[in-house]
């Protein structure tokens, strides 16, 4: 072999290299943008559990439960019927 062509091959090996090191940089990207956005959808899927905990559970009741709105005792009352119908 001669120099240009070790030369030739080093060269071509270097550009693929840089192209999957791209390439790899751009998943790496892709799924930290991925891990982000699904920790903000747990963190919102976390509080709104925390607003329903307070809204039939408040401190002013020492922990006893309290009764869900009428539309909300409609939405428990089908659910019931649906899932006794099953």
């Amino acid at each position: 072999m001669q120099v240009e062509d070790v030369e030739d091959q080093f060269s071509s090996e270097r550009a693929k290299w840089s192209r999957d090191a791209g390439s790899m940089s751009l998943e790496v990207s892709n799924a930290r943008q991925e891990a982000a956005r699904l920790r903000a959808d747990l963190r919102r899927a976390e509080i709104e559990l925390e607003r329903e905990r307070e809204k039939y559970f408040s401190p002013a009741t020492a922990g006893e439960f309290t009764f869900p709105a009428d539309k909300e005792k409609v939405r428990l009352f089908s659910a019931f019927q649906e899932f006794a119908l099953i």
